[in-house]
């Protein structure tokens, strides 16, 4: 990990084996080492917008957080989250209808809505020293709101842009800032690490869980007691499946039937200050074949990430994960030819319908991973590749996921059996590990000078 970082960001973090991490939410202001690179964070981020604002010839922009949408013929909201790129200024998880308004020069100001409602209790007001970066004012309605924003828009000298839903985005001041923002601040590398302590402790909870026998739904409730997280606060729906429910990319659902399960997936993440954790991994309830292909999937994935470095097209490790799967496959016996037959078959793409990786930030798939430049242009996945949702050269201090897989999926295993490639495959082995669904390894990595720091193997040493 990064000495100077490090030293700075954890001094606060304590380690009792009860959760006790701080959230930076509304009401609490940040620990004294993480404000003061907060601070700087914010000082950054409005010199980024403002170099974007001047390549673009404009006055300002405005950073609509949103608001949640109703369901349909009811007066319930949707689950909702700001729109990103105000929640890069501010981390306010409860400030629907609030704004951030950025100039072409001087600073950025945080308009924050706090409505008079006795129905519903009102956002707590921001504190904290990072404010010091940011002008503040409270406003009590969306009237007062638009006043605001048009009194300043009509000060800026130039056209001013609006980000936020409802609203026509301007490509190419969104491509600079979206571009811009694969790089992380030393205060959005804390707070990823801080988001991969929060989720690991969940982690090590629904392991003990799947080991006692719990259900896929009581594993759930653990992994959110665990991380002090609300469903709604954790950075995107939890997948917890047993069996045969691991083959599905996105399993959702949560069987409340009790185990034991003999084996588990779980990709399941948390939430610091905005910042998102995106943390898979599988077992195996006995020792065996199933066990033995996890310890081959995890080797893989850390001799990928011993690859990375800046300079490294990460269409290129997609590829050399294709490689290396082939190579699982046939030393595990479920193919039956050569390296190279199984890859001019496009076994491996059958195993693992997905890319290897993505970027990740304040979004969990962060924007701007298919850019190829700051004017834009954009990088395309390849076409044997389509769910590919990173395409750039990497660079330093962008934080990316590294999750290869291996999955038992019944439509793709249908297709090969009745294909021309059928007998490659070791369909007696095939069929005793499609019970068990399937297989993903991830971890949040940080590209470093001459490597890379993984936020969540440290975390796991941490807690161990």
């Amino acid at each position: 990990m990064g000495p100077a970082v490090d030293s700075m960001a954890w001094a606060f973090l304590p380690r009792p084996s009860k959760l006790v991490l701080p959230r930076l939410e509304n009401a609490m202001p940040a620990p004294a080492p993480l404000a003061a690179l907060h601070r700087d964070h914010l000082r950054q981020l409005t010199q980024r917008y403002q170099a974007a604002l001047a390549t673009e010839q404009l006055g300002g922009v405005v950073l609509l957080a949103g608001a949640p949408a109703f369901h349909f013929l009811d007066d319930t909201t949707a689950s909702w989250k700001p729109n990103p790129h105000f929640s890069l200024f501010a981390p306010l998880p409860d400030a629907a209808g609030s704004a951030v308004l950025v100039p072409a020069e001087g600073e950025a100001v945080l308009l924050h809505l706090q409505p008079d409602d006795f129905w519903h209790a009102p956002p707590k007001a921001p504190r904290g020293a990072w404010l010091d970066a940011l002008d503040f004012k409270t406003i009590t309605s969306e009237a007062a709101r638009d006043q605001e924003i048009a009194q300043w828009a009509a000060a800026q000298r130039g056209a001013v842009v609006t980000l936020g839903p409802g609203h026509r985005d301007p490509a190419g001041f969104r491509a600079r800032v979206d571009f811009a923002r694969a790089q992380k601040t030393p205060y959005e590398l804390a707070c990823l690490r801080a988001a991969n302590r929060l989720a690991v402790k969940g982690h090590r909870a629904v392991q003990a869980g799947f080991e006692a026998g719990e259900s896929e739904f009581a594993l759930h409730l653990r992994y959110l007691a665990a991380t002090d997280h609300e469903d709604h606060e954790l950075p995107y729906t939890n997948i917890i499946g047993l069996d045969e429910r691991g083959a599905i990319l996105h399993y959702h659902h949560r069987r409340r039937e009790a185990g034991p399960g003999e084996s588990l997936l779980i990709d399941a993440g948390a939430s610091y200050a905005g910042y998102a954790a995106d943390i898979t991994r599988s077992y195996a309830r006995s020792p065996g074949p199933f066990q033995a292909l996890i310890d081959a999937m995890d080797r893989l994935q850390q001799g990928l990430i011993a690859q990375l470095r800046p300079g490294i097209a990460w269409p290129a490790m997609q590829s050399a994960c294709m490689g290396a799967l082939a190579e699982v496959l046939v030393d595990s016996g479920l193919a039956m030819a050569s390296k190279e037959a199984v890859l001019e078959a496009g076994l491996p793409e059958c195993f693992m319908p997905h890319g290897l990786g993505h970027l990740l930030g304040i979004q969990v798939h962060d924007a701007g991973g298919q850019l190829a430049d700051a004017s834009g242009t954009l990088a395309p996945p390849p076409a044997q590749h389509p769910a590919l949702r990173l395409t750039r050269t990497l660079e330093e201090d962008v934080v990316v996921t590294v999750e290869p897989g291996l999955y038992f999926i019944p439509r793709f295993l249908k297709a090969l059996r009745e294909g021309p490639h059928h007998a490659l495959l070791n369909w007696p082995l095939v069929e005793a590990m499609t019970p068990y669904g399937g297989i993903r390894i991830e971890d949040n990595v940080r590209i470093t000078a001459d490597g890379v720091e993984n936020f969540t193997r440290d975390a796991f040493a941490a807690e161990a």
